[in-house]
Formats: structure tokens, sequence, C-alpha cells
């Protein structure tokens, strides 16, 4: 069966047969079956279906209409369609489709007009088609979309982030206009200062998409006197609300809003992600961030919301914005925004049909300074209708065809660009707006059989010479192969952890063995904060939006202005370019493909982008070649994992005066990586549940400074990151306790039969210990006790034990901390020799006053020697000084 109908060979004849038309050496009429696409409208095996074939250009005859079932099985059942007209018009089916086997299947099949002359010449012109048999025909997609773009214009966007921005606008925009119709609508909204403007609000057909100065003056206003100036506060959910408000309500209306910004929201309303709401908000007691009016509840709302950052903003808070949570991209530089603006056109469109078969850069490079010719290829299916090419030059801001500048030497050579399919050239130009080319090609062309479909390879040829850098990218419209891509645990993943991938491509509802499926994962350099809390900034500090957020210092804002000027730096920004991590993902039964990369190398926080790319041939369909893009939040760590390197200093002298206290701290995770500086708004310090302003000292160091009254003794409880679990959480007079001296006692009992002990034998102990605390959850007892049996053999022995404390109360459990403890050391059993032993202590601790601490104990001692083997359970009490 010859899948692929446009190959070089065909064409070959094809324009040999045109050159001898064209001459008058032989006339040919050329006999056509309609529909000329190869591609049938879906079938319900439930419901009747009707399409018409004819044919053009045959000789007079009598027509007969046949077909047969090259590919899909079960085969539909009998015949499956009856051509019950039998004229040289045409064949039509008009009746509900068998389907043996119930399920969706797509077929190949034949259809052959087979035609006799009067005198008796029988002719058989045939054609390929694919037709699709849904068991439950999928609702069709939304007939109307609208899209609102809400951008950052606030001060920090001022200089190169708004030119990039603008730059990827507008390329963005007509490619986005080459999937939407006419009557679509567009709305762009700019949030700055202290509320949000509507720039443009009209159907997709009111700009022209090819001529750059309209789309720069339409959608900034360059030019004219409302053109868009960045300055002022990040009101981003103004933003959001505004476009919100411009969407139309009811069925059948796609409704997809992009938010970009580079920054932290801090001017009302507010994103509050504790309850996905758009509102007026304030700062209670407990530093938490409340509505104070009903706001906009996101999860009523029917809108897809895709969240782009970049640069030193919130990443957590734009994950948690983006709905559904996988509409999410953040780089620290604008050099990715065009990639990250043209996913969203796929992700937009989810479930209905455009695919993006690969995303590529590149840069030109040889020795000899000659023109060099760039060969970029592109697989796709047979069953597509219609396919988007977008070549852009990135060697720098001059247009294609500005030929009298020398510097456009180094840029694609407009005049270059062509377009093959299967090795052979096409009559297609490219559309070219400003540094981009764009094909655009719907399937069939113009009625031509020679392009009935799209399926095969596509190649893009272009020269320019040795450092001409550039980006392409190919996107089709396919309703039949889809994916869909998880990430386990995104809402919950830390440095450290296992990334877990799943990728589920299916076509026509039905999962897909023969592909090769390979993950990448881009993962951060550096960890941002970490990096800025070891990187000394000596230049000014410039604060482009004077806007403090509440509850924060001044020095908050001097933190984010250095690191958006770190982050203006080559060097510093490229120690945080990301690294790559390959894993070919396998099949498993239900048709899922899967993979993991290690927790070891995924140790740094910030925002990890995954790629996932399939390569295949499906027979009856042709070549199979599809990317996936998934960005995701990789958060600093667990509560129970950060060490805060906590110190206390008490500024005041004499008994009877209030007390004033600097807690300072600079939390670090498991891997000895800081928070870093600018995240006091990810860290709540609390005094008897009050609220307390940090100091942020730019290294990753916070300063907490209070009062106290005289013989108080508030509770202290710090969160890094999680508001709810706390870091740290112990009285004020605990801080320094760094000692302690316990009793413990309670019940022993032998866990073996072993001579001269037996399953029986049980007593009594009493532990004292002496404990060193290294700091809120580390410390070291050196323990000391009395084990009596009541067979009167005594067990005398010391052990220095490891202890840990999650300060993370255990739900439900009125205030009790978890603890363990191991350790080894030596016993002396009555009548025998010393010997070694191990011992373990699970427990929970209790704080009674801010010097008392009172446990519940077990544990188990081991002596391998001897072979002795003790239980023991008991009650605890520690005093701290």
């Amino acid at each position: 069966m010859k899948i692929q109908l446009f190959s070089q060979s065909y064409l070959r004849k094809l324009f040999t047969i045109s050159i001898l038309v064209a001459l008058g050496v032989c006339s040919l009429n050329a006999q056509k079956i309609f529909p000329i696409s190869p591609i049938l409208p879906d079938g319900d095996r439930n419901e009747n279906y009707a399409v018409t074939f004819t044919i053009q250009g045959a000789p007079t005859g009598t027509t007969r209409w046949l077909y047969a079932t090259i590919s899909g099985a079960p085969p539909i059942s009998g015949l499956g369609i009856d051509f019950t007209n039998a004229n040289a018009e045409g064949g039509i089916i008009n009746q509900p489709i068998e389907n043996t086997a119930n399920t969706t299947t797509p077929y190949r099949i034949r259809v052959t007009a087979e035609i006799t002359e009067p005198d008796a010449t029988v002719h058989n012109f045939s054609k390929d088609y694919t037709l699709v048999v849904w068991n439950d025909i999928p609702a069709p997609c939304e007939s109307n979309t609208e899209i609102a773009l809400v951008l950052d214009a606030s001060g920090s966007m001022s200089g190169t982030r708004w030119t990039e921005l603008k730059e990827a606008i507008k390329t963005y925009l007509p490619s986005l206009n080459d999937r939407v119709t006419t009557t679509n609508n567009l709305e762009v909204i700019y949030f700055q200062g202290t509320t949000a403007t509507t720039k443009y609000n009209e159907p997709f057909s009111d700009v022209d998409w090819q001529d750059e100065a309209d789309i720069a003056e339409s959608i900034f206003g360059e030019g004219a006197a409302d053109e868009v100036i960045p300055g002022g506060g990040t009101p981003m959910g103004a933003g959001i609300n505004r476009a919100i408000n411009g969407f139309t309500t009811g069925a059948g209306v796609r409704r997809i809003m992009i938010v970009f910004t580079d920054g932290y929201q801090n001017i009302d309303p507010r994103f509050v992600e504790t309850v996905n709401r758009i509102c007026n908000t304030q700062i209670n007691s407990k530093g938490d961030r409340e509505c104070t009016d009903t706001g906009t509840d996101l999860d009523a709302t029917d809108v897809l919301i895709y969240t782009i950052g970049v640069g030193g903003g919130d990443q957590p808070l734009l994950e948690d914005l983006a709905h559904p949570n996988d509409s999410y991209a953040f780089d620290y530089g604008t050099a990715n925004l065009d990639q990250f603006f043209y996913s969203t056109i796929p992700a937009g469109f989810r479930g209905c049909s455009p695919r993006i078969i690969d995303y590529r850069n590149g840069m030109i490079t040889n020795s000899n300074d000659t023109l060099t010719v760039i060969r970029e290829k592109f697989f796709i299916d047979s069953l597509v209708t219609n396919l988007s090419i977008r070549i852009k030059d990135t060697s720098g801001p001059q247009v294609f065809d500005d030929v009298s500048n020398v510097a456009i030497l180094r840029r694609i050579q407009t005049n270059s660009l062509q377009l093959y399919k299967d090795g052979v050239l096409t009559p297609f130009q490219p559309i070219i707006t400003g540094s981009v080319a764009r094909y655009f090609i719907e399937f069939p062309v113009g009625g031509d059989t020679a392009f009935p479909d799209g399926g095969g390879e596509w190649e893009v040829r272009f020269s320019g010479y040795s450092g001409t850098t550039y980006d392409i990218a190919a996107m089709v419209e396919d309703r039949y192969f889809k994916t869909a891509l998880e990430v386990e645990n995104t809402s919950s993943l830390y440095a450290g952890d296992k990334i877990n991938v799943t990728a589920t491509p299916t076509i026509v509802n039905q999962a897909i063995d023969s592909l090769t499926v390979v993950a990448f994962l881009l993962k951060p350099g550096e960890d941002l904060g970490d990096l800025a809390s070891r990187t000394t900034f000596d230049g000014d500090v410039i604060i482009r939006e004077d806007t403090l957020i509440e509850g924060q210092s001044r020095s908050s804002l001097i933190a984010q202005a250095t690191i958006d000027a770190l982050l203006e730096d080559p060097d510093f920004l490229s120690q945080l370019a990301h690294e790559e991590r390959i894993v070919a993902l396998t099949r498993n039964a239900n048709g899922a493909f899967t993979g993991s990369f290690s927790g070891n190398e995924n140790i740094n926080t910030g925002t990890y982008q995954l790629v996932v790319k399939y390569r295949g041939n499906l027979p009856g369909y042709g070549a199979i070649q599809h990317l996936d893009n998934r960005w995701f939040y990789v958060d600093f760590s667990r509560p129970e994992e950060i060490d805060l390197n906590l110190t206390v200093a008490n500024l005041s002298d004499g008994q009877n005066e209030s007390k004033q206290y600097i807690y300072t701290f600079k939390p670090t995770n498991k891997f000895g990586k800081n928070l870093g500086p600018a995240q006091a708004h990810r860290i709540k310090f609390l005094v008897d549940q009050r609220f307390i302003t940090l100091e942020d000292k730019l290294d990753g160091t916070y300063e907490a400074t209070f009062s106290a009254a005289p013989n108080a003794d508030p509770q202290i409880s710090i969160y890094v990151g999680d508001r709810d679990i706390p870091v740290y959480e112990k009285p004020l007079d605990g801080a320094d306790k760094n000692f302690g001296l316990s009793a413990h006692s309670g019940y022993v009992q032998s866990l073996n039969s072993s001579t001269p002990l037996s399953s029986s034998d049980n007593g009594i102990y009493i532990e004292v210990d002496l404990a060193y605390a290294f700091d809120n959850n580390w410390a070291l007892e050196l323990i000391g006790g009395n084990y009596r049996m009541n067979n009167n053999i005594d067990f005398w022995g010391g052990a220095l034990f490891a202890e840990y404390t999650l300060r993370q109360r255990i739900p439900g459990s009125a205030g009790f901390y978890p603890r363990i403890a191991a350790g080894v050391g030596l016993f002396k059993p009555d009548t025998q020799d010393l010997t070694v032993a191990l011992g373990i202590r699970p427990g929970l601790l209790y704080q009674l006053t801010p010097q008392l601490e009172f446990s519940l104990d077990a544990g188990i001692y081991t002596m391998p020697g001897p072979g002795y083997l003790l239980g023991y359970a008991g009650l605890g009490l520690r005093y701290g000084f």
C-alpha cells in the first residue's frame, strides 16, 4: 500500500506532464475523485453517514462504485458501506456504519470508480481515504474563542525586558492569528501603577498581522500619544479582573487568558492563592493575606489561565495562579519568551486540534565565512489538515531584508527561504513580518491533487553567514493524534525529589506502542536564592517600583532590586542556565510511557522545564513527530528538612524592664543551599501568633526584632515556605536552652529466650541523661541506666544517642512532637563481661514550660554478642538550662 500519496517520482511525472501540456504536445483530461482530501468526515456508528463521491474528467460510460478496506481491524462488518447510487455523478453513503468491535476505529479505504464505455472498454480510477468511525463521536470544539493578554507594564519592566516582551508579542500574535477565525476576539490589557487598562479589544481581523507597524501601533500604541510606557507598581489582580470581566458569558466559547509578569503583585486587588481568588486584601495578625471583600473566585470562572514569568518574579504564586496547573512557564532571562508564548497556542486549544511538531533553535557556524545552507526537517502524518512553520531570525533587532546594513550579512538571507516536501521544491512562499517568516498551508491545497494531504517530510532551507542565529517551530492541525503529559506531585515537589514522568500518546483514542518517546529535563544550573546569597553586588541598586508590600520592610524592596540588577549581569545569568538530563521513557501495559529523573540531580530550587519528544511511523498514517512542553516549580524544602542556623540576642539590661530580642536566622535546606534574599514574603515570624516584620540582610539572612514584657515567655514560631507547618516553634526562654537533664523510667521486657533470660522476664528501668541541642531539631544524649529484671538479673549500661525532634505537631495529638533517637553503648549484665549494645528510641515530646519537656518513650536495645534483646517503654522529663 502506498501511504504517502505525494512522492518525489509523482511530482516529477506531474511536472513533466504539465510541461508537455503547456507545449501543446498532448492533451490529457485529469481524472479526479472528489472529495480531494484523503480524510473523510468522521463517522458515528450509531448514526446515518452521508458522503458523496464524484469523478471529473472521466470517459463517458456506465459508472460502478467499489470500495475496499485497506487497513483497520476488525474490518467494517459486511461491506460496511453501501453505494446506493451508481450513476456517473457519484456514489452515496447514507446508512449507519457498523463496526463489529464496538470501539472507535480508524480505517484506510480505497474507493474505485469503475467506468465501462459503450465499446465495453473498462477504466478504473481509485483514491485512498481515511475514515474514522467513532463509537461515541466526540463533541465539537467551541465555535468561538476569546483571548486576553494581561501584560505587566510596571516599573521593573523598563529597558530590555520591555523590548523583549514587545518582540515576543509581535511574533506570537501573527502565529496565533493563523489558528483562529476572523470573528474571534483579542483583548490586550496592561497593568501598571495602581490599575489596569484595556489597550485593544477587537476581532482579530481588525489588525493586519503581516504589517509589523500596524501590530506595534494597535497593541502597544507605538508612535501614538497613548503608547504604553512601563512605570509604577504591579497591580496584577486588577489586570486579571479586567480580563475576566471582559469575557462574554455563556456556552460555546473558549476563554483563554495569558498573564505575563516579572515581579511581585504589590497593589490591590491581588491574587490570594490560599482561596484562589482575586480580591482586596489585608495582612492579618499571623502575617497571612486574607480577602477583605468577596472578590472573583477563579475556580468558578470558565477560563484557561496561562502564566509566564521572567526575572526574579514570584514563581510559586504564578504556578498557583495557572489553571490548569501545567499552564505555567518561567525563566530568569527573556531569551525563551517566544517559546513560552508559542507553546500557549496548542495548550490553549487542548482537546481540539493544534499540536507542536517541534521547536528548535540554532546557529550557523563555518570556518570560511561563506553562505551556509541550513536544512530543518519535520515529519507529519497524513491526517493533519494544515501545517504552519515559523522561522525567526534572532541575530538582532534588524528585519530580514534590510540589506543596506553590513550587519545584515550575519542574518538569514530572505531570498534563500524555500520549502520542500519529500525532497521536492514546493511553490509555497513565506509571509515575512519583521524578523519572522511564516508558512501556513491548508490541505487540500486549492483542489490541487499534487497536495491532497500533508503527510510526509517537510523541509525548510535557508542561507546565512556564520554567526546567524534562529529558531524554528512547526505546528499542525490534528484532530486524531493526542498526548497527555503528567509530572507526579507537581504541587509538592521539593529539591532532591525524584521527578516521575508519564506521557500517554493516543490516536483516535487508542493507545500507541510503536513510538519512541524521550524526555528531556531542563533543570536550573544554579539555585537563584543560593547564588544571590553568595554574590556581592557592587553597583547601584535602582528601585523601579517604590511600592512597599504590606507586612514587609523596605529592605525587601532593596533585596528584590538587587536580584533584578544581578540578573542583568550575563555572568550571573549564565550560572542559572538550564542543564539537560535525558531519559528514554518505557511503555507500560496501559499504553503510557513512564520514566524518572533521579532525585540526586534535582537539588536546585526553581522552575524546571520538561520536554518530551515523540517519533515513530504508524501504518495508515505515516510519520509521527510531536513535542510536549511542561514547566513546574521545585520548592526549597519541606519544613522538617530546613535548618534555620538560628541565633538569639537579648538587647536589654536589667530584670524589670521590657526586654528586646533579635532572632537572626539563615534558612538552608538539606543540601546546604540558602533560601536567599528577597524571600521575606515566604517567611512568617510569629510571637504569640503576632506577625513580626523581617529585615532582609541581602545574604540570605533575616532578622526579627521584638520586645517582650518582664517575665513574659511568648511562643516563637517560624514558618518558611509552608505557611501552615512551622520550621521552629519554641518558647522564648527555651531558645537558648542548649543543655538538658533528663530522667526516664518505665517497664522493661526481654524479647528473647536466650539463657539466662526467658521470654517471661520483665521488670523496670531507670535512666538519666545529659543532652546538648545543636539546633531546634538535633541533639546528642549521653545516657546511663539500670534495667532490673524480676529474675534478679541487672543490666547496667551507658550509651551515646543522636536525637532528632521534628518540630511539627502531629494532627490530633494535643501538641505532641515526634522524636527519634539512635545510638551505641556498653552494657554489663550480671556475672558477664561488658558487651556492645545498639539502641533505638522513638517517642513523643510535649513542651510543658519553656524549661520542662515531657516525653513518652519506647525503645529496643540489642546486644549481638550474648544475643540479648530488651524492649522498654516509659515516661520522661527533661529540664533545659
